[in-house]
């Protein structure tokens, strides 16, 4: 019982994948040139392995990854109680629950999205839609070592907390579909 949804590279295919989870629908598909991994190196035999706070589930990623990104939108900022949450995705087959199976709970997010979490702290850990149902969405703060890439752009910026100041340079998304380019004016 896993969870899934973001995509990789441009940013066509980061929209479709962002949009698993998110009650703004998050993404969908369109081109961008800055995305992709953070180093060249060939992690496709590397794990990485992760956990909810209190450490009743524990989970093993096999990479690479699909995506890594800031999501900006109401849902995921409730769901994690905070300014933004930075996502990764791997194809659903790369996630392995180690333990603490019997402790995931999941809650239905949105019409077509879930939300898996740990039933004993609450920890949110996985994000799956029927939109993509052969990848899983997990939070990067929950894993322990860094992954194969940085995040490599904001979504639903235009949504973001009015409190949430942004110093990067990494592209900034928004609008209606959380991944159209934005005016300067709104990206600031």
């Amino acid at each position: 019982m896993v969870v899934g949804g973001f995509v990789t590279a441009p940013s066509w295919a980061l929209h479709s994948a962002f949009r698993s989870c998110c009650s703004e629908s998050c993404f969908s598909r369109g081109p961008s040139s800055k995305l992709g991994p953070c180093s060249g190196a060939d992690m496709s035999d590397s794990t990485v392995s992760g956990s909810c706070l209190c450490g009743a589930v524990r989970f093993r990623v096999r990479l690479p990854t699909l995506f890594c990104g800031h999501c900006h939108c109401s849902m995921c900022r409730r769901n994690h109680g905070a300014g933004f949450v930075t996502w990764f995705a791997v194809p659903r087959v790369q996630l392995e629950v180690v333990s603490g199976r019997d402790e995931l709970r999941r809650y239905a997010s949105s019409t077509h999205g879930s939300r898996t979490f740990c039933g004993n702290c609450g920890s949110s850990l996985f994000c799956e839609s029927e939109n993509h149902p052969d990848q899983v969405d997990i939070p990067l703060a929950n894993v322990d070592d860094p992954i194969d890439r940085a995040p490599q752009v904001h979504v639903y910026f235009d949504s973001r907390a009015p409190w949430v100041r942004v110093a990067d340079d990494l592209p900034r998304l928004g609008g209606p579909t959380g991944m159209e380019p934005l005016k300067p004016e709104d990206s600031a």
